[in-house]
């Protein structure tokens, strides 16, 4: 079973928050918004696969050499579930600026709201990955390296 890379999802979403991080400059809304769009559609197959090949995996080697995390992973599953939503929020948010920036061209200035909360919600998406995989290898390390006292 092949597995994603996970230096492909970095570079994904390395990619997505300079898009993010990239001044709007005014006249450009449309051009900034296509690549923001396209950023998060080069995440989607990536973030998908991730979760479902490597972090079960994961899940599984934790339960598997400490039965007592079950609570952990089960709070671990909960947020990859949550990421998923966040992702395809973030996606309609995304959808809806590259719908209305054509229309609105002259006045941009009229959607500076949604471009902050896009940057916004953009960011606080890769930094909720960021957590994600940081949680998911210190319980992993924790299930293996755990003192669970001196056995009988």
């Amino acid at each position: 079973m092949s597995q994603a890379q996970p230096q492909n999802l970095d570079k994904a979403l390395k990619h997505l928050t300079l898009c993010l991080e990239d001044p709007c400059v005014p006249g450009e809304l449309e051009v900034w918004t296509k690549a923001v769009w396209e950023a998060l559609e080069g995440v989607r197959p990536l973030l998908r696969q991730h979760l479902v090949l490597n972090h079960e995996e994961h899940f599984a080697r934790i339960t598997e050499a400490d039965s007592e995390m079950f609570r952990q992973v089960t709070l671990l599953k909960k947020e990859d579930r949550n990421i998923l939503q966040h992702f395809e929020s973030l996606a309609d948010l995304t959808k809806k600026l590259l719908e209305r920036a054509p229309r609105i061209e002259p006045n941009e200035a009229q959607l500076h709201e949604e471009v902050s909360a896009l940057i916004t919600e953009g960011l606080a998406f890769v930094v909720q990955m960021q957590r994600q995989e940081i949680a998911i290898r210190t319980w992993l390390q924790e299930a293996f390296l755990r003192d669970r006292g001196v056995a009988d």
